[in-house]
C-alpha cells in the first residue's frame, strides 16, 4: 500500500481539494495517510506532501512564479525517485484506461456488450431516467466525505483571533 504524509503548512480553502482527496483514497484502503502540522516551513500558498519517500510540493498559488529553493528540495527528491521503482504511471493507467475504452467500443459494435441504457430499458425508444441533483448528491461518495470532514471539524471560535 502506498504511503502518503501530508504535511499542513496553511489553512487556504484551495487545499481542502487535494486533502479531501487524499481522506478519500485513505478510507477506501488505497492508501496509508498520515497527517503532520509543519507551519512555518513554507510558503503558505505550496502544499507539500510525501509520497513513499518522494517529496510532491503543490503551488496553490494564482501566479506563474516558481521558488527556487522549493524547486531544488524537489530535485534533490529526484535523486530518491530514481531509487524507487514505482511500476504503474499515470501515463500507464491513462494508456491502459484508452485501451479498455477501445476495446468496450468494438465489443459493442460487434453486438458482444450491452451498454447499461439498454440492459435498464425494455423498449428501444426510451430515455434513461435522470436523478434530481439532491438525489445524485446524497449518494456521491465525494460529497459525503467532504460533509464527513467539515462536521467533524472542530469549530472555530471567535477567541481564535481570526476576526470571523
Amino acid at each position: 500500500m502506498d504511503r502518503v504524509k501530508l504535511y499542513f503548512n496553511s489553512t487556504l480553502p484551495h487545499f481542502s481539494q487535494l486533502i479531501t482527496g487524499l481522506q478519500y483514497l485513505h478510507e477506501k484502503n488505497k492508501i496509508e495517510l498520515k497527517y503532520q502540522l509543519e507551519l512555518n516551513r513554507y510558503p503558505v500558498h505550496i502544499f507539500k506532501i510525501d509520497y513513499n519517500g518522494l517529496s510532491l510540493f503543490f503551488d496553490m498559488s494564482d501566479n506563474s512564479g516558481i521558488d527556487w529553493k522549493i524547486y531544488e528540495e524537489s530535485e534533490k527528491a529526484k535523486v530518491r525517485a530514481k531509487q524507487t521503482v514505482v511500476t504503474v504511471t499515470a501515463g500507464d493507467m491513462w494508456r491502459e484506461r484508452q485501451i479498455l475504452a477501445q476495446a468496450r467500443e468494438e465489443a459493442k459494435a460487434a453486438g458482444l456488450l450491452e451498454t447499461p441504457d439498454e440492459e435498464d430499458n425494455e423498449g428501444a425508444g426510451q430515455k434513461k431516467e435522470e436523478k434530481k441533483l439532491e438525489e445524485t448528491l446524497a449518494v456521491d461518495p465525494y460529497v459525503q466525505l467532504s460533509l464527513a470532514l467539515f462536521t467533524s471539524a472542530p469549530k472555530q471560535s471567535s477567541s481564535t483571533g481570526t476576526g470571523r
